[in-house]
C-alpha cells in the first residue's frame, strides 16, 4: 500500500497504520502481522495504533550513544544471518528498547 503524491513521511502515519492493518485483516490475514518502518516514521503515532491492532514492528532509528551501547551489549549468539541485498548479508538481532520519555 502506497500514498499518494509527495508526502513528507511521517505525515498521517497514525491513520496509515491503521489503515493498512485494517486492509490485512479484511483481507483475511489472522496471523501475526509485522510492519518495517523506515526512520522517518520512529513515532508514538506509528507505535501506539500497532500496539492496538496487535501488530508487532520494526522501525530503523538514527544511532545513539545509548543505542550503540544497547547494540555492543547483544551476545553474539542472538545475532541471526538473514539474506540480503548487500554482498554477504547482514545479521539482524531483536532488542527491547523503549526511548526514555
Amino acid at each position: 500500500m502506497t500514498r499518494e503524491g509527495n508526502a513528507n513521511t511521517a505525515r498521517g502515519a497514525g491513520e496509515f497504520v491503521t489503515q493498512v492493518i485494517n486492509n490485512a485483516r479484511a483481507a483475511g490475514a489472522t496471523g501475526e502481522i509485522t510492519m518495517r518502518f523506515d526512520s522517518g516514521f520512529y513515532s508514538r503515532a506509528v507505535r501506539d495504533p500497532a500496539s492496538a491492532g496487535d501488530v508487532r514492528i520494526c522501525i530503523t532509528t538514527r544511532m545513539s550513544k545509548r543505542l550503540k551501547g544497547i547494540i555492543s551489549d547483544i551476545q553474539e549468539d542472538a545475532w541471526t544471518s538473514i539474506v540480503y541485498w548487500l554482498e554477504g548479508g547482514a545479521d539482524v538481532a531483536e532488542v527491547k528498547y523503549r526511548q526514555k520519555q
